[in-house]
């Protein structure tokens, strides 16, 4: 009887232990990582606003330090005060309908059961084609 050489995918190599260490390496700096990202990502998010407000108002408060002839201090106080008071404005419009028309609602909300319940209005039509 002939013995039959082993198939080439039951010979296994041994993994060598330098690439065993290599991976758990690995595998731990990225957690390690990804924590230290997730520790610090408030911060992150704070500095990334504070450069898109340096980026955009940079050039309001260098004409007025340049062309008006404010001190850059009072420049800056002057251009902070603006966009915010604009950012508060444009909150302010767009919130309060919102807010107003929430209201409404939940002050008619039993009038518009009731309706439904006695099948009046377009809800009581809707509630009578839908059963």
């Amino acid at each position: 009887m002939t013995e039959d050489a082993p198939s080439p995918s039951a010979i296994r190599s041994p993994v060598p232990w330098r690439t065993i260490w290599g991976t758990i390496g690995s595998v731990a700096v990225v957690f390690l990582g990804y924590q230290a990202f997730l520790a610090t990502s408030r911060i992150i998010v704070w500095l990334a606003v504070a450069l898109f407000f340096t980026v955009v108002l940079t050039p309001p408060v260098d004409f007025l330090v340049h062309k008006a002839r404010v001190r850059r201090g009072i420049a800056v106080l002057l251009v902070f005060l603006i966009t915010m008071g604009s950012v508060g404005g444009m909150l302010y419009a767009f919130i309060r309908p919102v807010v107003d028309q929430a209201s409404n609602f939940s002050s008619d909300l039993p009038t518009y059961v009731e309706d439904a319940h006695n099948g009046k209005g377009w809800i009581g039509d809707l509630v009578r084609k839908y059963d």
